[in-house]
């Protein structure tokens, strides 16, 4: 499970992946990060829950 406050707001799920390929943003994305947990720690913004279910893709070889 998953809680963030206002990360999801910033860079949704399915964004993410787009931050941590270049230096430059992966940094960002981890103030970001600090930032959605300081704001759960110190009471700033209620967290959110994610549960994400997954499965591998299916192979279409026919």
């Amino acid at each position: 499970m998953e809680f963030t406050s206002l990360l999801d707001l910033v860079a949704p799920a399915g964004t993410r992946a787009a931050y941590i390929e270049i230096e430059d943003t992966k940094t960002l994305f981890e103030v970001l990060i600090f930032l959605d947990d300081l704001c759960i720690k110190e009471e700033i913004a209620k967290p959110t829950g994610g549960q994400y279910l997954m499965r591998p893709k299916a192979n279409d070889n026919r």
